[in-house]
């Protein structure tokens, strides 16, 4: 009877450290600081454009909690696109899976995406986001990586 109960401590003890979440320190509000967009000709694998964004504002944030991630977006000229995903764990990151998109009252049209969250610190991580074959124009893929800092 003893070992049985000390068996059922030990079993509901790595329970709740499995289930533990997010030990990394990542939740609050981080800053945009970066944003690498590429395009790449599904023909011939070619980058066709290669461009780093470095000017973000107020509205250029994530928020992380528990296992949501909300991305907050400018628009121009004074709009803010507001996405939320949830994340679950992988190998390599989080994957995201989206949720929720509010741009108030300006018209966006989103492009399809595949996101991850990779490259992840104490100080940083990274929204990898491929758009999904067969949605984007002239037979091309668009790769986006956002950096954010705390």
């Amino acid at each position: 009877m003893k070992n049985l109960k000390l068996l059922s401590l030990m079993i509901a003890a790595v329970c709740l450290a499995a289930c533990h979440k997010d030990q990394t320190g990542l939740t609050g509000k981080w800053q945009e600081v970066k944003v690498i967009s590429r395009s790449v000709d599904n023909s011939t694998g070619a980058i066709t454009a290669d461009t780093t964004h470095g000017r973000f504002g107020s509205f250029d944030y994530a928020i992380l909690g528990g296992d949501t991630l909300i991305i907050s977006s400018s628009l121009p000229p004074n709009g803010q696109l507001i996405q939320k995903y949830t994340r679950s764990r992988t190998a390599n990151g989080y994957a995201l899976a989206p949720f929720y998109m509010d741009s108030g009252n300006v018209s966006v049209d989103l492009l399809p995406t595949m996101d991850t969250m990779i490259n992840i610190t104490a100080n940083s991580f990274v929204v990898h986001s491929v758009s999904i074959p067969g949605h984007a124009p002239n037979n091309k893929t668009y790769i986006f990586d956002a950096y954010y800092s705390k």
